[in-house]
């Protein structure tokens, strides 16, 4: 059991920030695009949300949780690990980030996106949230890689 946890942990990790970072690729290209493609864009985006990230994010956190149970069980000595709680509190600050505020985000900018569609012209809050969507990202992106960084390092 140990061992699958810790492979879904590290593959939902990886498919958490993976294709968080499509986000980074494709939201600012999708600003130089038309209406159309601009619109299609988004509404493919909020399916990555989803269908990936949010998913493999609870996947990481579910499985993190878990793993952490083990190391209690086992008699770890989680006092000398500040680099395990370290990983942890970050990792878990991002998750609600990503589950509470991007997933909703992401699925309100497919919305707009689909509404401007309809209506032939951009609906004027998809700037607003695609902003808040970049800024809540990054810092749930940042929180990863720095969480990442513990968990490989232990320093």
């Amino acid at each position: 059991m140990h061992a699958l946890a810790i492979a879904l942990h590290l593959i939902g990790v990886s498919v958490w920030l993976g294709a968080g970072l499509t986000f980074m690729i494709f939201g600012p290209a999708a600003k130089r695009m038309s209406l159309e493609s601009w619109a299609n864009t988004w509404m493919t985006l909020a399916r990555v949300q989803q269908v990936l990230v949010a998913p493999a994010c609870a996947v990481a956190t579910l499985t993190g949780i878990l793993l952490t149970m083990e190391l209690v069980q086992g008699h770890f000595d989680m006092g000398g690990a500040t680099w395990l709680m370290a990983m942890q509190a970050l990792g878990m600050v991002a998750a609600i980030l990503t589950i509470v505020f991007a997933t909703p985000l992401a699925g309100r900018m497919g919305t707009l996106a689909r509404r401007s569609l309809e209506k032939g012209q951009m609906e004027p809050a998809a700037e607003r949230v695609r902003k808040m969507l970049a800024l809540v990202s990054s810092i749930s992106g940042v929180l990863v890689l720095v969480s990442m960084y513990f968990g490989a390092a232990k320093p």
